[in-house]
């Protein structure tokens, strides 16, 4: 009885935990302050734009960045209204306000400015729709990194070097005596805008806004240190100061400690850590997903499509004379491929999403219904575009492109049979888990890069052509490109050891896919534009052999050379230099892939499968409470070395950086991390 005694008093006498600073709720006064804010901003842009001033601050804004700012503000907004009325009835107050401010930009009568709001807005309210309901602090995180993401770009707007720098303004509001005052205000009440609403943010999850606001004032000092090389951007440095003041003032009431609690008695069961419970994936998760990408991809259609975004006009007749304009009798094989290829994803994905709701009759129709409204209406605004040619073939091409996505999303998983047998052979060969088949994913996209733009043909000039490349540096050794074989030989050594982690134990390896990979690089030949090359054989040979030595190894080391092996073929392929002179650097998003229509699906999806597989492997021997920790950083650093490699093609002959592959290879990996790893098998 003493022993038990004493053992209850003991337990008992374990000291709570003190409890962690809270800080003072402060009610709706700051979310107030913050619509205030936003409805000022917008004010400012209307008035000039009733005046003919830009309203997008000191220089003008590309369009880009002007929607993605009106997005991120809007979005933002969201979060503040929430805060007043409630997550239920938050939409239908942002939009009563969108709507509100749409009209002031409608009746301003600058048609520029007005499209881009109206996207931004748009764009802004749906991905509020789909962020409302995300659990805190995943919504608090994204908001803060969408917001900054949108202010960088735009301080970095016209993305246009001076010849001779600029002078740094040191004396705070010093730029009013030498702009307009209406567009700095303009600036000024943005950047109040952005970073009082993440100070606010961080604040909610009890994190100290005066530590925040200092690394805020650092980065928008760094910014505002590149204005000095940026044309028409005076850098000053009321901007940081201005941040550190927000910091100061949002960390006064948090002193405040909330009144302390009542210590409870609390066991030694209680006091134990609690072991880390593996992450779930919810049917909620899953469609807010598809969501998004379905939104993504609309977007990324209807930029492609309107690009690029100069030169806005009003139509010289309406838009419905679209529907009786002549059909085009010979469209080009470019934009005839083009057209239908672009919306095939399109259909795949509505087929995926409404596979469950709806007959595979009822997909497909609605699936091109969705398609024909998207395409339909970008090509009526394209009237407003002198760049651009409005055309009914267009639309038909997208059309059709969408229904063939739509029947082979309905033909492949609406086919009870198919699916099973399809899904029986995966068991057979793979491992089970949704992390298994994104890796698999990631092979078939390196399979169409190879094969794109995806037009068979047999006769004997298109074999003749596919060959010609590798007949000529056999005659000529001279011609031969090592960092091209170098690439090759990485790359499927890489994508080798990934399928080794993917398959069974006891599965054979080196032969099955050296055959195959021989089969994907062989058949480029009946290929049109595409060629199969003496520096492609080369690197199937030395990438099979790498892959048979390294096969032996033991699981977790195979995915280390993996990352190796893929990396370094990334690198080698970056660093090729091609023929012709070295070009500048390349700030607009797919700019390239949209002049080159056949080449750009190749360049897309050679800039998306190297980081997707790379995702996949990092996530396989990532610890589950570190998964978040290491898809942020590894996405740092994936964006400096991208970076850094098409930054240097600028110094390459025939090459020529783009941010575009910095973009599309942070998406990759990002991609990879959706899904949690099954139990990592060492053997």
């Amino acid at each position: 009885m003493r022993h038990q005694s004493a053992s209850r008093a003991n337990t008992s006498a374990v000291p709570p935990r003190p409890a962690a600073p809270t800080f003072r709720n402060t009610g709706a006064a700051l979310p107030l302050g913050l619509i205030s804010l936003w409805l000022a901003l917008e004010g400012l842009s209307i008035a000039a734009s009733v005046h003919g001033r830009s309203g997008a601050g000191p220089a003008p804004y590309t369009l880009v960045s002007q929607v993605l700012l009106h997005a991120a503000v809007a979005l933002m907004a969201g979060r503040a209204v929430a805060a007043i009325s409630g997550e239920a009835r938050s939409l239908q107050w942002l939009l009563l306000l969108a709507g509100m401010i749409a009209a002031g930009y409608v009746f301003s009568g600058a048609l520029e400015q007005t499209v881009a709001t109206l996207t931004g807005l748009a764009l802004g309210c749906a991905l509020w729709w789909l962020l409302r309901h995300c659990a805190e602090p995943r919504r608090t995180t994204t908001l803060a990194l969408l917001l900054l993401a949108a202010y960088t770009i735009g301080e970095l707007a016209p993305f246009a070097m001076r010849d001779v720098p600029e002078p740094f303004i040191v004396a705070p509001f010093a730029e009013f005596t030498r702009g307009s005052a209406l567009a700095v205000s303009h600036a000024l009440l943005t950047t109040l805008y952005v970073f009082a609403s993440i100070l606010w943010l961080v604040r909610t999850n009890g994190v100290s806004p005066f530590a925040t606001g200092i690394a805020l004032a650092v980065i928008a000092a760094f910014l505002e240190a590149l204005h000095i090389l940026i044309i028409g951007r005076p850098p000053s440095i009321t901007q940081p100061l201005l941040v550190l003041v927000l910091g100061a003032l949002l960390q006064i009431p948090s002193r405040t400690l909330s009144p302390p609690r009542t210590a409870k008695k609390q066991s030694v069961a209680a006091l134990q850590p609690r072991a880390a419970s593996a992450p779930q994936i919810t049917s909620a998760t899953t469609a807010t997903l598809h969501g998004v990408v379905i939104i993504a991809y609309i977007a990324l259609i209807a930029y492609a499509s309107l690009y690029p975004l100069t030169g806005w006009r009003a139509p010289a007749e309406p838009f419905w004379d679209l529907l009786s304009a002549p059909w085009q009798s010979r469209p080009s094989r470019s934009d005839l491929i083009s057209n239908v290829l672009a919306y095939i994803p399109l259909g795949l994905m509505l087929g995926w999403r409404y596979r469950s709701h709806a007959s595979p009759v009822m997909t497909v129709a609605i699936a091109g219904c969705v398609g024909a409204a998207l395409s339909l209406s970008v090509e009526m605004v394209q009237t407003l575009l002198p760049a651009r040619t409005p055309s009914t073939t267009d639309v038909l091409l997208n059309v059709g492109g969408t229904l063939m996505g739509a029947c082979l999303a309905s033909t492949f998983l609406g086919h009870a049979a198919l699916a099973g047998t399809i899904r029986n052979l995966w068991n057979r060969w793979f491992r089970s888990g949704p992390l298994y088949e994104v890796g698999f994913a990631a092979f078939l996209l390196w399979v169409l890069s190879q094969w794109s733009p995806f037009v068979p043909s047999i006769d004997r000039q298109t074999i003749v052509e596919g060959l010609s490349a590798f007949w000529r540096t056999l005659q000529d050794p001279s011609l031969f490109r090592p960092y091209d074989s170098a690439a090759y030989a990485l790359n499927i050594a890489g994508l080798g050891l990934l399928m080794s982690c993917l398959l069974k134990r006891g599965r054979p390896l080196v032969i099955p896919f050296a055959a195959v990979v021989a089969g994907v690089l062989a058949a480029k030949i009946f290929i049109a534009s595409r060629q199969l090359s003496l520096e492609a054989a080369c690197g199937l040979f030395i990438g099979a052999a790498v892959l048979a030595v390294a096969a032996h190894f033991p699981r977790k080391w195979r995915v280390y050379a993996s990352v190796v092996c893929l990396t370094g073929g990334f690198a080698a392929l970056e660093l090729s230099p091609g023929s012709g002179t070295a070009q500048p650097f390349n700030w607009v998003p797919f700019a390239g892939e949209i002049e080159n229509n056949l080449n750009g699906f190749a360049n897309i999806l050679a800039a998306i499968w190297p980081f997707l597989a790379l995702g996949c492997l990092v996530n396989f021997v990532t610890s589950p409470r570190r998964r978040f920790e290491v898809a942020s950083a590894g996405a740092l650093v994936i964006a400096m070395l991208a970076f850094s490699l098409e930054w240097i093609q600028q110094f390459l002959p025939g090459r020529h950086g783009d941010v575009t592959t910095v973009l599309l290879a942070v998406c990759g990996w990002l991609v990879a991390w959706r899904w949690p790893p099954a139990k990592f098998d060492p053997s």
